[in-house]
């Protein structure tokens, strides 16, 4: 059985959407943790590598006052390389549903995108398709966007979420 993310960190501005992703991972079993802006956020994330207790994902909101969800993921995609770390699964999440928005995402460091609203089983299986091992046999990729050969839509459970190929850089 594949091993599922124990620890999650949950990062949006408005509380009411806080609330309730926190409240669609506590059901499907994930311990979790929650900040209100990308700066705390980056700060949580630290504190639990040094903790020993690091996250396995974080869901991050990409619009946010303070330090938003792009440059809190730049911050600790930097820390992650200058520390040699394993790099965090950052799951963008966003109103915004036009492939640029899903782009700029994946160049500022994120691996998956999902938008909003986002029910709980879009949420569930973003996190948990992560450690999915080998050639996802439940999952089925969609013709390729045109030009977009880094951004990959995968139908899971049919719903819609955007992940970025790292294929190469990632097993």
């Amino acid at each position: 059985a594949p091993s599922i993310p124990q620890r999650v960190l949950v990062v949006d501005d408005e509380s009411i959407n806080r609330k309730l992703a926190l409240k669609q991972l506590e059901k499907g079993m994930y311990n979790t943790d929650s900040a209100d802006n990308g700066e705390e956020a980056v700060a949580k994330w630290q504190a639990a590598i040094h903790g020993g207790i690091p996250y396995d994902a974080i869901i991050m909101d990409v619009i946010m006052p303070v330090l938003d969800g792009l440059k809190a993921t730049q911050a600790i995609r930097q820390y992650e390389s200058e520390q040699g770390l394993q790099p965090v699964y950052i799951i963008g999440l966003s109103a915004n549903a036009l492939d640029q928005h899903k782009r700029e995402a994946f160049q500022n460091g994120m691996d998956a995108y999902l938008t909003k609203p986002c029910d709980a089983q879009t949420l569930l299986a973003a996190v948990a398709n992560k450690t999915i091992p080998g050639p996802a046999s439940n999952t089925s990729s969609s013709p390729e966007m045109a030009g977009d050969d880094d951004l990959r839509l995968e139908a899971i459970n049919g719903f819609s979420i955007y992940e970025y190929d790292r294929s190469s850089t990632r097993p």
